[in-house]
């Protein structure tokens, strides 16, 4: 069997290229792939989504003659990790994921069905981005300051609750260390992706979301929510929190 592997330079130079506003082609060689998935474990219209739609569109023609999107929810990803194990080593099934699926997770889950550093290659970083802390409108008026927020999540189980993507990933954690800084036991809810929880956030169903902060964007362009990065980059946990309209933000930087 012939194995192929997407190359960081492949990668990277379609990641360049795409910033620079060019789609790559070859026009003396073949891709070494006829059809290429990216598959993402994640809900689509999220950021890990958006990143491999940009991916597909900088590999294709390059890397595979034909390259799609599969988003395959469903147990904090783990579900999309496990397919692409299982696909044949042809070079034909990628996978796109965050970083919290192969550093975190075989810390946090006792029998994980897939071993990040024997199971898959590691072919190159394709983004970063910072978390964020965002909550709604359930959380009352009165409520205006960090300090206000971290006494309210004390006056009722309701109120000490949050979402996020995945359980056992970034965004979990971070929510469960405002907790803890606060002196409260946060109830926690993992959705499959951060824009079922974001969705769930603006219709008032739950009061709080951990999510990368890029996932917070087109709810931003919409008006419906403001967010501002943080300034710190020494690896603070929580950094500056915002309130605008009904919708405030606390920033991670690490």
């Amino acid at each position: 069997m012939t194995h192929l592997t997407m190359t960081r330079r492949h990668a990277l130079t379609s990641i360049g290229m795409l910033a620079a506003g060019t789609i790559p082609t070859l026009a003396h060689a073949e891709p070494p792939v006829g059809m290429a998935t990216i598959v993402v474990g994640l809900a689509a219209g999220g950021a890990t989504d958006a990143a491999a739609r940009r991916l597909a569109e900088g590999i294709r023609g390059n890397y595979a003659k034909t390259v799609v999107v599969e988003n395959r929810t469903g147990a904090g990803a783990r579900l999309a990790i496990q397919h692409v194990k299982a696909a044949a080593p042809n070079g034909s099934t990628l996978l796109l994921t965050p970083a919290s699926m192969m550093a975190i997770y075989p810390h946090t889950y006792k029998d994980l069905a897939y071993d990040p550093v024997k199971d898959l290659v590691s072919v190159a970083l394709v983004s970063t981005s910072e978390l964020g802390y965002g909550v709604g409108s359930a959380v009352p008026e009165s409520v205006k300051t960090m300090a206000d927020y971290q006494a309210w999540i004390k006056t009722s189980e309701a109120a000490a609750t949050f979402g996020h993507g995945a359980t056992g990933s970034g965004p979990h954690f971070l929510g469960e260390l405002l907790g803890r800084l606060s002196g409260v036991k946060m109830t926690q809810t993992g959705y499959r992706g951060s824009q079922p929880a974001l969705l769930d956030l603006l219709g008032g169903h739950i009061p709080a979301v951990a999510a990368p902060l890029g996932e917070f964007l087109p709810h931003m362009k919409s008006g419906k929510s403001e967010c501002w990065p943080s300034p710190a980059r020494r690896g603070h946990a929580f950094c500056r929190m915002h309130r605008r309209s009904r919708n405030w933000a606390l920033h991670s930087a690490t």
